[in-house]
This record gives C-alpha cells, sequence and structure tokens, in this order.
C-alpha cells in the first residue's frame, strides 16, 4: 500500500495516517461497525431525546392548565354570593328590578339593577359593589310612583355594629337617595353627592314619592291678638249696642228748662 505523505504535527493528519495503515479486512470491518448496532444506537438516542423534549412540554402544560383551574376555582369561591332580597316589575313593554345580594365570604354587599326599556335612565343597568358592609335583611320593600321607584328599608352590620339603612332608587330618572349612619351607595346624578341626606330630608323625600304631604302645625295665637271675653249671664248685649255704657249728664250740663 502507498502510503501518502503527511503531516504528523496535525491530529487530522495523524488519523488519516493510522487509517492509511489498516488492511482492507479491517477497513470492512471498521464499516460494519458504523453501519450496523452503532449507528442504530446513536438514531435511538435522537429519538429518545425528541420524545423526551415533547413529554416535558406536555407536563409543564398540563401544570400550567392544572394552576390556572385552581385560581379560578378558588376566586369563584371566595366571590360567591348569596341573594338577601330582589324584586322586578313588568309591563308590555319593559322590564326592570333589582337584587340585593351578600357575599358570602367578605364583608361586602352588590346592588344590581336592570331595565331593558330606553324610558328608563342609562344607570338603572349597573353593578353596585360596597366594601366593608354586610347587608342582614330587608325589613321594608315598597315599589312607589307606579312601580317607577323602590324603597328598601334594610339592617346592615359594620364593624359588628347592626345600623339601619333606607334607600329609595329612580329607575326612571337614575337617582338614588340614601341614609343610613353607614357609608350607602351613591350615584352621580344624586343631587349634593357629597352630603349625606339627613332621616328628615329622606322622609320627606320619601313622602313625595308615596304622595304624601306631612300635616302643618297649627299656628301659635299672637301676643297682640287675645280671645274674647265671655259676656256674664246677667249683661244682655245686642250687636246694635255697645257693651260699654256712656256716661250720665252731670247736673251742671243738664238743659234748663
Amino acid at each position: 500500500m502507498t502510503e501518502n505523505p503527511v503531516d504528523l504535527a496535525n491530529p487530522v493528519g495523524e488519523a488519516v495516517s493510522a487509517l492509511n495503515r489498516l488492511t482492507d479486512s479491517q477497513l470492512e470491518e471498521v464499516g460494519r461497525l458504523l453501519s450496523g448496532p452503532t449507528l442504530a444506537r446513536l438514531n435511538s438516542k435522537s429519538l429518545g431525546s425528541k420524545m423526551g423534549n415533547a413529554l416535558h412540554k406536555l407536563i409543564s402544560l398540563g401544570v400550567l392548565v392544572g394552576l390556572l383551574v385552581v385560581v379560578g376555582f378558588i376566586w369563584a369561591y371566595f366571590n360567591s354570593t348569596k341573594n338577601i332580597a330582589s324584586g322586578e316589575r313588568k309591563t308590555s313593554a319593559a322590564d326592570w328590578g333589582y337584587s340585593l345580594d351578600q357575599y358570602r365570604f367578605r364583608d361586602r354587599m352588590r346592588l344590581n339593577l336592570w331595565s331593558d326599556s330606553s324610558l328608563f335612565s342609562s344607570s338603572s343597568n349597573a353593578t353596585l359593589d360596597l366594601s366593608n358592609v354586610s347587608v342582614n335583611r330587608i325589613t321594608e320593600e315598597r315599589w312607589l310612583a307606579d312601580s317607577r321607584a323602590v324603597y328598601l328599608n334594610m339592617l346592615v352590620t359594620v364593624d359588628d355594629k347592626e345600623l339601619p339603612a333606607k334607600v329609595i332608587y329612580d329607575f326612571q330618572r337614575g337617582e338614588m337617595h340614601t341614609t343610613s349612619p353607614a357609608d350607602l351607595w351613591r350615584v352621580p346624578t344624586e343631587p349634593n353627592t357629597s352630603v349625606k341626606m339627613t332621616d328628615e330630608e329622606f322622609q320627606a323625600m320619601l313622602n313625595r314619592y308615596t304622595g304624601q304631604t306631612p300635616a302643618a302645625p297649627s299656628p301659635m295665637p299672637s301676643a297682640s291678638v287675645m280671645p274674647s271675653p265671655v259676656a256674664s249671664p246677667s249683661v244682655a248685649t245686642s250687636p246694635s249696642v255697645s257693651a260699654t255704657a256712656s256716661p250720665s249728664p252731670s247736673p251742671e250740663n243738664q238743659p234748663q228748662k
């Protein structure tokens, strides 16, 4: 076999020199080894690596989906509510109403308002949440002004104290009127939203919706007006005769005959 001149200082050259020294039978054995089980093992390792990567991605996706499901369940659990009261009115042209809900695991309540008619205010479709307040029960519900407005009298709890709360909501005007020691809902259309209504102001508003006018107090008699004295039974007076007698003329003033 003719040997080619090779630079032995170069590792590649050393490898080529070693191959040149192999006999034909040795070269056939090397080719058989490379084309047999060794190559198969290399292919199986490559396939296993691809399958491992795919399995890793699948496991990661499953863990992510599981976390999202758990977070969604916890969110739904802590935001679940129970209905305290609800009311609805229907006509041939409209449907409107309310529902008052209490969060199960938080001091928070929600007032849902809805209407499906353009005759009502746009704020009649709203969800009003109120933090740090729990509603206990509704003691009175009344629909006012031909069912245009609803009046709710309720008891709420704030800092472990039970307090009264009253609400009037006008679906047509989108106005809300409230009175309570607690801070209740307010809508932008309410006049003087920065000032709480007193019980007297709220009662006056309720009277307007119910058409009741509080009776005016009877006027007190003026100090300059005194009642007429009762006539003595022994003195009879007639309308044409003054009750004051004229003085008798003195003898000096009597006419001479």
